[in-house]
């Protein structure tokens, strides 16, 4: 695991990160696990049903209560969808937590398709360091903790809560946001997406600017410096992987393979989330919308063996393309083309400075 814990300091969470995302796909794989034997705290408090706008992070908190993780002091903080369990000390991360993880929902139920905002408040923790969070993980996570534990920075979401440690501010919103994704997915959708749009998603809504003058985050997709410079990189070296391969791929194959073959997958599916929405004009972007409500509802594999029959849903690799063929593309080798035309585009000379300014790069 040596090779997933080179990176550090702001935005640099992104190796590690490949095991959380890693492990959230085999929490979401997973069928339900009873109540754990543990647990710190608990409300049957129903999310409300109004959605607030994004303002400034206090307008958020309708609550702040004393918290205790074994020695360790903290608090509970109650927003309309989130409980916040922490035990990191009060200042920046802590105040910019509450509005952050509300803007962050807002995005995850707004920004690609119109999805229902979770019934119960998302059990989010954030524990000061990494002992604190590798105790927690023993306590919650049991006989399955080995596998969350490999993680050494950031943390991960299972069975329907986020749990991670600080890492610094700009990295652990960023984390938090992408395993959010996950953990709101575990919690309202009643059928698994595909892999390579779960954690292309994922990786989408890790975009965000901090808007000093409104004290909120901007979440904007293509604002991810990281994501764009690793899908450059593996173009130039010519390790992009064509679309049918991508499709089919398990991220757990490329984890312990040489070099950046698993950052330069998560960079892919960015990407193609990208392209189905601004791709060819736009084409796919209804398409998008449709299988992300019929995944939230419970109608996506029935639409899958309807129109690819169900030979196609036997295995989860087939199950990956089958879900693209059947919502977008029938003919895989055209959509590659498409899609490499795609990236080669946004990789383009001066393309960089708009998604540092979080812009599209073909506008």
């Amino acid at each position: 695991m040596r090779k997933w814990q080179r990176s550090k300091g702001n935005g640099q969470w992104r190796r590690a990160a490949v095991v959380a995302a890693l492990a959230s796909i085999m929490a979401a794989g997973c069928e339900s696990d009873p109540e754990p034997a543990f647990t710190p705290y608990r409300s049957s408090t129903p999310a409300p049903s109004v959605t607030p706008s994004v303002r400034s992070s206090s307008a958020f908190v309708i609550s702040r209560d004393p918290w205790t993780f074994e020695n360790a002091a903290g608090e509970v903080i109650e927003t309309p969808h989130y409980r916040i369990l922490t035990t990191v000390r009060p200042g920046l991360l802590t105040d910019r937590l509450p509005g952050f993880l509300e803007g962050a929902i807002a995005s995850y139920t707004a920004a690609l398709a119109t999805l229902p905002m979770p019934k119960d408040r998302l059990e989010t923790y954030i524990m000061a360091n990494r002992p604190q969070w590798a105790r927690l993980t023993q306590l919650l996570m049991r006989d399955r903790a080995d596998t969350y534990l490999r993680i050494q920075r950031g943390g991960y979401a299972a069975d329907g809560r986020g749990i991670y440690f600080d890492i610094g501010i700009q990295d652990t919103l960023a984390i938090s946001a992408h395993e959010g994704w996950h953990q709101y997915t575990q919690t309202t959708f009643r059928e698994n997406l595909p892999i390579w749009l779960e954690e292309g998603i994922a990786a989408y809504m890790e975009g965000f600017r901090w808007d000093s003058v409104q004290n909120k985050a901007v979440f904007l997709g293509w604002s991810n410096v990281e994501r764009y410079d690793a899908l450059r990189k593996a173009r130039e070296e010519g390790t992009l992987m064509p679309l049918e391969l991508l499709l089919g791929s398990e991220p757990s194959a490329l984890i312990d393979r040489a070099g950046d073959a698993a950052l330069t997958y998560y960079a892919q599916v960015w990407a193609l989330v990208h392209w189905l929405r601004e791709g060819e004009s736009g084409r796919h972007r209804t398409a998008l919308e449709t299988l992300l409500t019929d995944a939230c509802e419970g109608r996506m594999n029935a639409t899958v063996r309807t129109r690819m029959g169900a030979e196609s849903m036997r295995v989860r690799r087939l199950r990956n393309a089958s879900t693209f063929q059947a919502y977008f593309d029938r003919d895989l080798l055209a959509a590659s083309a498409s899609y490499q035309a795609f990236v080669d585009r946004i990789t383009g000379p001066g393309s960089k400075d708009r998604i540092v300014a979080g812009r599209s790069p073909l506008r």
